[in-house]
């Protein structure tokens, strides 16, 4: 049909982080909030924090700040692969919807913060060693996305010219070659007959 298309799509998207980082918030009223904290990761020394035997008792948090900006990369590259659909209302309007499954390329997080979580230098962890903020390891953002239009239809169309030799018309009619004529040959084939017949008398 040609008033519906679907399209398989694929991109690849340069992006500039303005503002992001990661939060994380705890609420349980009236009972204590019991973490597992594993080997590695710093156990904040902050007030309320409690190492038992299996876990760790933690305060109630409001989006606590875990992971701020200056820890990601400013420039991210993302790739992207979906579905696009168009639907033509008329010649001249057309809605598209696009769906498409992002992910990043490379790690979000810059190389400082990642030498960070490698080397262990921070508070100690639950087996009293040094921590790191969190685990090591690379990692990948992902997320989906979509978007709806509506599309004005412009369409241009090419003007065709007769083409021409640019000689005038007359000079092409008597360039033609003229059409013999059979008059003053009937004429002769006439005379010869009558004459014949005068010779018999």
């Amino acid at each position: 049909m040609s008033f519906f298309r679907l399209s398989l799509v694929a991109s690849l998207a340069p992006s500039f982080l303005i503002k992001g980082q990661e939060t994380y918030t705890i609420s349980s009223p009236g009972q204590s909030t019991k973490l597992k904290y594993p080997p590695g990761v710093s156990v904040p020394t902050d007030p309320g924090y409690e190492i038992v035997y299996d876990g760790v008792f933690v305060p109630d948090m409001d989006k606590e700040v875990y992971v701020s900006k200056d820890k990601f990369n400013a420039f991210q590259l993302f790739g992207a692969v979906g579905l696009r659909s168009d639907f033509d209302l008329n010649d001249d309007w057309s809605i598209n919807f696009d769906g498409r499954a992002n992910f990043g390329i490379f790690d979000t997080r810059n190389s400082s913060y990642l030498d960070q979580l490698k080397n262990p230098a921070g508070p100690p962890d639950i087996h009293g060693k040094p921590g790191a903020p969190d685990l090591y390891g690379q990692r990948r953002e992902l997320f989906l996305s979509a978007s709806f239009g509506i599309c004005r239809i412009i369409q241009t169309k090419q003007h065709y010219k007769t083409k021409s030799s640019g000689e005038p018309a007359a000079a092409l009619k008597s360039s033609l070659p003229k059409p013999r004529s059979t008059n003053g040959k009937n004429k002769s084939m006439t005379k010869s007959k009558s004459s014949s017949k005068k010779k018999k008398n």
